[in-house]
């Protein structure tokens, strides 16, 4: 007999056999959906699932009373980290400090740098953060196992009062960079309240000068000129003292052309000039824009000096001394030889400039320059040095304040 494909006989018809009897499929479902209501009203459930696909018997599965399986709970594999390996190395202090400190102290001190591990460490790089600070370069060298290297920092804190921190920047195989730090309070001998000038807002005010210690002194001048005391001290009568009041004025200059009636800029540091033996010259920095607005690079510049005034204390007539500067790469520069500093020029009728070496770093260049004094001049010596390299109008200035006795006046240092 032949077979229809695709064909079944359609369900308000179909039957299944009952001991003979012919059940409907319709009054099966209803009886099967009361038992389960029934089972459900006395707390049990069932459960038919199929058996698979070669049409075995159904299977129950009953739950109530029977302690239910546990539905399985899937949990995340915890993330796999990684414990950072412990420093190999130790600094022995772990920092210097050398507290307070005058602006023209020389600082020495050395430190250890030592391997606490178990296997060589080498040195891959060091490089302090100043070029004030100087000392024996690591680079390359291996420590055995419990060894130690000394190190002798020496440091120039410049003639800028408050804290400094230096640091030396190690690099050692297999570890980070870290930082060892060299820290230093400068103080002066004497001391302005406060540290600076602020012609922003107001263009006058006052200040106090004093000395640290409590030693009476005088100041000699002000930005070359007799000092404006801004109380009843009469420096021709009185007796010198360890704290003066002095007053500031800045309405003598245009506010455009940022010069007075001699045509004459104004200073972007106020020099004081005082007979005390260790602050024969101080400084505080004018704020006042755009006359006294530092040189920032500009115009394609890429080169920064980081100093931008230097003290040379007292000097004799006619006499040199020299400082020196870094100039700094900017990060960028294309190639830093083609900007090099090559020639240098004073802006200042007090003194003369010659630069007198240079010496290429990594990313700097440290430029030694020489000022002499006119061989006439006397009283407060200020001007500026200004640093050109190979590029034409690519160029930045450095303020020098200095001090030259007149005839009777106390010398100091």
């Amino acid at each position: 007999m032949s077979r229809s494909p695709h064909t079944a006989p359609p369900r308000s018809s179909r039957s299944i056999p009952s001991g003979g009897v012919q059940v409907p499929l319709v009054a099966v479902l209803v009886i099967g959906i009361g038992l389960f209501a029934i089972g459900v009203g006395v707390g049990r459930s069932i459960a038919v699932r199929d058996a698979g696909s070669s049409g075995g018997s159904p299977v129950v599965a009953a739950s109530g009373n029977a302690e239910a399986e546990p539905t399985p709970v899937v949990t995340e594999p915890a993330p796999i980290t990684s414990t950072p390996a412990a420093p190999s190395f130790a600094f022995d202090p772990p920092e210097l400090d050398f507290g307070i400190v005058g602006p023209k102290d020389e600082l020495t001190a050395s430190f250890r740098v030592v391997n606490t591990g178990v296997e060589p460490l080498r040195v891959l790089a060091m490089k302090p953060s100043c070029s004030c600070t100087t000392l024996e370069n690591l680079a390359g060298v291996v420590l055995e196992p419990g060894k130690s290297r000394t190190l002798t920092a020496i440091v120039d804190p410049r003639d800028y009062p408050g804290e400094k921190i230096t640091t030396i920047r190690f690099l050692f195989a297999g570890h980070d960079p870290v930082d060892y730090s060299i820290r230093s309070v400068v103080m002066r001998a004497v001391v302005t309240d406060p540290p600076y000038l602020s012609a922003l807002e107001q263009s006058s005010g006052r200040y106090e000068v004093s000395s640290a210690d409590g030693t009476p002194f005088r100041i000699l001048g002000v930005n070359g000129e007799r000092p404006a005391h801004a109380d009843d001290f009469d420096p021709d009568r009185d007796d010198a003292r360890n704290r003066y009041l002095l007053a500031w004025d800045v309405t003598g200059y245009d506010p455009t052309t940022c010069r007075d009636e001699q045509g004459r800029p104004m200073p972007k540091w106020w020099a004081i000039e005082t007979d005390h033996p260790d602050a024969p010259v101080i400084d505080l920095r004018m704020r006042h824009q755009p006359c006294t607005a530092l040189e920032l690079p500009r115009a394609g510049r890429q080169w920064l000096i980081d100093t931008t005034r230097t003290l040379l204390g007292v000097m004799e007539p006619g006499s040199s001394r020299e400082f020196s500067v870094e100039a700094k790469w900017l990060p960028r520069a294309r190639v830093a030889s083609a900007f090099a500093i090559t020639r240098v020029e004073a802006v200042s009728d007090d003194f003369t400039a010659e630069l007198v070496d240079t010496i290429d770093g990594e990313a700097s260049q440290t430029c030694r320059v020489r000022v002499t004094v006119d061989p006439d001049h006397r009283g407060l010596v200020y001007g500026d040095v200004r640093f050109f390299s190979r590029v034409p109008g690519q160029s930045q200035a450095v303020t020098v304040i200095a001090r030259v006795p007149r005839p009777g006046e106390e010398r100091g240092r």
